[in-house]
């Protein structure tokens, strides 16, 4: 991510070409009505864990949002986080907290909100985020070669549709072998985009929260000792930490934004899906569905909601201690008095800083209800669909 090479342009351009096959692939088995050993033998995930055929379309959407977050890494990473949390993590860099010491100041640091200390816990937080990760690809993997053995033990099942013409038995096999390897591939590339978008959210904010919780604290400790020079140098290092979440949101919340749009309906479609077919499905079927809905769930509500608290922190305790400061403290000069002034009115605005939907609202805690809410409505609407066929099939 630091430094591209020509792997990584290669690699680029085979998971264009994939992901324009994949989708090819998943209309053609939504509008085609293939046999059994057809859907077999093109691995019609759909089809086995038996998921309603319009699952297929709605798949499409999963591929479109990695593809988005996967052309964002490639085309406009945001190297500037990226090369902060390396120097954090693996060069033990504190410079990001660093507070400048003063002589009017008597209180640089909390015992626990030194540099050190707050590098040591964000390697700390970053060690069990990629512990997570490493434990979920591991799931990943022990998948796919349920899949592979799932797929061999169907083909043993239609061994009449496989095995009765020997010259095209091979192109059957082979056939039925990379549909596996494409779906396995997809997935898991998917998956890998979403943790690597995750990982960077979490690293990019979690750092900053830890930098404003610093500043905030510096303010609470300092407040009637501030000269005009550390009120400038807490501006401009407020500024910094707020850089990073608003570089993140530029870059990456058109991903974030693609990744719901193409989830919340997925999601809907999977739970009815195990909810009314649950007696037709194996024990490691209805496993490997639960851990495709709870990686959705942990995406559409856990993350989502991380995210509404992110302008309440920007804007929220520095601020007000500055609003306080400026109405009843003596400033040396008029030129520092009117910075402060400007800069309380670019955060004390109902133009909040935060993450977006790409660009459209903020992401607060009134837009995950509103959310939460056409979730819910999604449920009712393909459950009353679901019901509707079940009891016409009976």
């Amino acid at each position: 991510m630091i430094e591209f090479d020509y792997m990584t342009h290669l690699t680029h351009q085979v998971i264009t070409v994939y992901f324009w096959l994949a989708v090819l692939r998943h209309w053609l088995l939504v509008f085609i009505p293939w046999p059994k050993e057809y859907r077999i033998m093109f691995f019609d995930i759909v089809y086995l864990l038996k998921m309603e055929s319009t699952t297929n379309a709605l798949f499409t959407l999963l591929l479109l949002a990695m593809k988005a977050i996967e052309s964002t890494q490639y085309k406009d990473p945001d190297k500037y986080s990226i090369k902060l949390l390396y120097k954090i993590i693996f060069e033990n860099d504190t410079s990001f907290f660093h507070l400048p010491s003063t002589n009017h100041c008597r209180k640089i640091y909390r015992p626990d909100r030194t540099p050190e200390k707050l590098c040591k816990r964000f390697k700390q937080f970053t060690w069990i985020t990629f512990k997570l990760v490493q434990g979920f690809l591991l799931l990943i993997d022990i998948i796919t070669l349920f899949w592979h053995w799932q797929l061999y033990y169907l083909i043993w099942q239609n061994s009449h549709f496989f095995f009765d013409n020997w010259l095209f038995t091979p192109f059957k096999l082979l056939c039925a072998e990379i549909m596996l390897l494409s779906v396995s591939g997809g997935f898991y590339s998917l998956v890998n985009y979403l943790l690597i978008l995750v990982m960077m959210g979490f690293g990019s904010i979690y750092s900053s929260i830890l930098r404003l919780q610093q500043l905030d604290e510096y303010l609470d400790d300092n407040l009637k000792n501030l000269s005009s020079d550390d009120l400038r140098n807490f501006m401009v290092a407020h500024t910094g930490a707020v850089n990073v979440i608003a570089r993140f949101n530029r870059i990456y919340s058109w991903s974030g934004t693609a990744y719901l749009l193409s989830n919340i309906p997925y999601n809907v479609f999977l739970v009815m899906s195990m909810m009314f077919h649950h007696s037709e499905e194996t024990l490691l079927e209805i496993l490997i569905l639960s851990l495709m809905a709870l990686q959705q769930f942990i995406g559409i509500f856990g993350v989502h909601f991380i995210l509404t608290l992110i302008p309440k922190r920007i804007h929220r305790k520095g601020i007000s201690k500055l609003i306080s400061l400026n109405a009843r403290a003596q400033f040396r000069s008029a030129y520092t008095h009117l910075k402060v002034i400007n800069y309380i009115q670019k955060f004390h605005s109902k133009n909040r800083y935060g993450v977006h939907y790409y660009k459209l609202n903020l992401v607060t805690l009134n837009t995950f209800i509103k959310c939460l809410m056409l979730y819910n409505k999604g449920i009712i609407m393909v459950y009353k669909m679901f019901r509707r066929s079940t009891l016409s099939h009976s």
